[in-house]
């Protein structure tokens, strides 16, 4: 996982964050690092009127796309995010539909991000021997696994992001 700055955008902040995810898990703590880099740039990226943040899946260019919106959905600020996931994409190759594969896992990743982000405001009760905040990469008989980055950075306790979700298959924009 690294973070680069777009080709056609090269006076823009690093927006690309490329990731190595095979599994949701892995996944939803590298979105987490993308959503913490943008509410650290929110308002150097004129994206103070952002209500929440919309994230469209693209299949053909395999990763990612994360906006700030308002209220309307309508989008705000001056920069559109990008997770790449080309390892990811590669890993589901070798199933019967890889771009079914794709969006599932990424939607597996956000559901879970969403549920995690809500249960630490909400204060809910932690599974034992885990911690608030994002799930762990892994658990069972090897042990619980908070081997990322991710856990490093602080999550809000008070305010979660409105995570609205859309793709080429389902182009609807919709809350999650």
């Amino acid at each position: 996982m690294s973070w680069s700055t777009d080709p056609v955008a090269p006076q823009a902040p690093d927006l690309i964050f490329t990731s190595q995810a095979l599994t949701p898990e892995v996944l939803e703590c590298d979105l987490w690092c993308v959503l913490y880099r943008m509410l650290q740039r929110k308002a150097a990226d004129h994206a103070s009127d952002g209500h929440g943040v919309h994230i469209f899946t693209n299949v053909p260019h395999r990763s990612m796309e994360l906006r700030w919106v308002d209220e309307t959905t309508q989008g705000v600020g001056d920069w559109t995010y990008t997770l790449k996931l080309n390892a990811l994409f590669q890993a589901g190759l070798n199933t019967d539909d890889a771009a079914d594969a794709f969006e599932e896992t990424i939607g597996v990743a956000v559901s879970w991000f969403v549920e995690d982000q809500d249960d630490l405001v909400a204060e809910e009760p932690v599974r034992e021997g885990w911690r608030p905040g994002l799930r762990p990469i892994s658990w069972g008989k090897g042990g619980v696994n908070y081997q990322h980055p991710a856990y490093d950075l602080p999550m809000s306790k008070t305010s979660p992001v409105d995570i609205y979700w859309s793709s080429e298959m389902s182009p609807e924009i919709e809350l999650f």
